[in-house]
């Protein structure tokens, strides 16, 4: 058997050849499905991924979700953009842009929290060096 990481719950089956002998047996009725998982010691759940898929489907990541901060980052963007024409003692900081958005946004009808608030300072420390967006 060829896992990688065995035993913590997200194994990776990667042996081709016997990925494949696995699934022509148990397919041609040589081994019933119980029997292929005493067998080759692999789980209900990987055999039938193997019976779904011919070759071991391989990382498949996770739609990634959006942002609280994506709504607002136009208005971020415009802020920033017109604190490179003023002075630097001007400029808003990412608490001040945080606020900003609290007072003039619908953001006042948001419940906040200490992480929302965290998320936005950190979010407009990140484009104001152009890091993020």
């Amino acid at each position: 058997m060829n896992f990688k990481d065995r035993g913590t719950g997200d194994e990776v089956y990667t042996d081709m050849e016997q990925w494949a002998e696995i699934r022509r047996r148990v397919l041609t009725g040589q081994i019933s499905k119980r029997a292929a998982c005493k067998e080759y010691d692999i789980h209900w759940d990987t055999l039938e991924k193997m019976l779904a898929h011919s070759e071991p489907p391989g990382y498949r990541r996770a739609k990634s979700r959006t942002s609280k901060l994506d709504p607002f980052l136009p208005v971020i963007q415009q802020i920033l953009k017109a604190d490179k024409s003023a002075h630097h003692k001007q400029r808003h900081t990412a608490k001040k842009i945080f606020e900003r958005l609290r007072d003039e946004t619908r953001l006042q009808r948001q419940r906040f929290t200490p992480t929302t608030a965290n998320h936005f300072e950190l979010s407009a420390r990140l484009l104001s060096v152009g890091i993020l967006g």
